[in-house]
């Protein structure tokens, strides 16, 4: 599958295909979609932007915009030094704050990352 241009048009398109099958019952854990309702986001898909697109593709961005939605309400419910602009609907920050929270953000996930690989590492060695 080619790599989604993942713009705007694009993102609110998905959005709102995944928001019907939420609605039609197709998502019957609180982490994806079942296997109709992502069939039916690729059709929708492919007919409002001509562009394939794979269940991974659409997983892969389902989970992202549940990382962006956490870091969006983290923001506006529990951060200091944020605000919100109703008019331009984005976040009243600067550029310091901005930096600090992209450093905070990436140690978090090399942590993470590097946690992993030693717990797997880790379950290898002590089935030998």
């Amino acid at each position: 599958m080619p790599k989604i241009d993942w713009n705007n048009e694009n993102t609110r398109i998905v959005c709102k295909l995944f928001a019907e099958q939420v609605e039609r019952g197709n998502r019957p854990s609180t982490y994806h979609l079942n296997a109709l309702g992502y069939a039916e986001v690729e059709k929708g898909f492919k007919d409002r932007t001509s562009l394939d697109i794979s269940k991974s593709q659409l997983k892969n961005k389902w989970d992202k915009l549940k990382e962006d939605y956490k870091a969006w309400k983290k923001l506006l419910m529990k951060e200091t030094g944020t605000g919100w602009d109703p008019v331009k609907r984005k976040f009243a920050t600067d550029d310091e704050w901005w930096k600090k929270a992209r450093t905070v953000s990436v140690s978090w996930y090399y942590f993470y990352f590097f946690l992993f690989f030693f717990v797997l590492i880790c379950a290898c060695l002590c089935q030998f």
